[in-house]
């Protein structure tokens, strides 16, 4: 059980879950009528292989440092429970499953869209950690992808309804990705990890940030009614947490603290699937 559990932490759960959820939301915004329950369940099934190898590689690459951080040490690899190679075979072997899932039973795109969200994630977004902060913006690009990937395996295209959604998941992660940053400061300085702007030892560089993205958020989630996804009553709950989460980002740029800090990062985990749920039920 302990060895079985140890290969569940390689594909980093929590964060599969949410892709696989925000795949599932960009589906079910891009299916005209009744659901391809099918074509959904391959779908789900690729995005889930795709997801959980990456988190694999994705701890296979960054063994070393996870070693050398708190917050990582005691996970699988590090701490010896398992092999570095059993790492490599696990994650591989799924984001290959993935990859032909989607191209055999799904569709070619999305296949295409999983696999560059991949490659992005390990080769870009890894390599870029100590170099700049701008490796935030890079792996945001992978974890936008998602709906996208959702909506292309329910259409066969790529639309601006689409794009909004990823738009939207894109904005979303920095301050969340800030957030979490700020809280394990410490931990990635002392890896020599750039996941915070540079020269700001005081963090009004990072308010500002957040505060920033947080407002284009708000603009963005106004895209799906522009583009005539959903219904104009939408607007109404998409603003109100919108201002509520941006309300959270300004008081960490005031602060600056680690209880303001952890505030926005449970804020943005409850503001994206309370948002999806409101583009769910809202849809036209």
């Amino acid at each position: 059980m302990n060895r079985l559990r140890d290969y569940l932490i390689l594909t980093k759960p929590e964060i599969t879950f949410m892709n696989v959820a925000m795949a599932l939301g960009g589906f079910y915004l891009g299916s005209a009528g009744h659901l391809d329950l099918t074509r959904l369940a391959y779908m789900l099934a690729g995005v889930t292989l795709g997801a959980a190898g990456t988190g694999a590689l994705n701890m296979y690459f960054e063994r070393a440092v996870d070693g050398r951080m708190r917050r990582t040490r005691l996970r699988p690899l590090p701490a010896g429970r398992l092999a570095p190679w059993q790492a490599l075979a696990v994650g591989a072997g799924a984001v290959a499953a993935g990859i032909a899932c989607l191209a055999w039973r799904v569709n070619l795109l999305s296949a295409l869209l999983l696999a560059l969200a991949v490659a992005n994630y390990l080769l870009t977004y890894t390599a870029l950690k100590p170099k700049t902060y701008g490796c935030v913006l890079v792996g945001a690009l992978s974890g936008a992808a998602p709906p996208l990937i959702g909506w292309v395996a329910a259409t066969g295209r790529i639309s601006g309804s689409a794009g909004a959604l990823f738009l939207i998941l894109f904005l979303w992660q920095i301050p969340h990705f800030l957030a979490l940053a700020w809280l394990h400061r410490e931990d990635y300085a002392s890896v020599g990890w750039r996941m915070l702007p540079t020269n700001d030892p005081d963090g009004r560089g990072t308010g500002r940030q957040m505060v920033g993205y947080g407002a284009a958020l708000l603009l963005a989630t106004l895209l799906p009614w522009g583009f005539g996804l959903v219904h104009p009553v939408y607007l109404v709950g998409a603003a109100g947490l919108g201002v509520l989460f941006l309300a959270m980002e300004a008081r960490f740029a005031r602060q600056r603290t680690t209880p303001a800090a952890r505030a926005v990062f449970v804020g943005s985990m409850i503001y994206l699937p309370a948002l999806f749920g409101l583009l769910a039920v809202h849809k036209l």
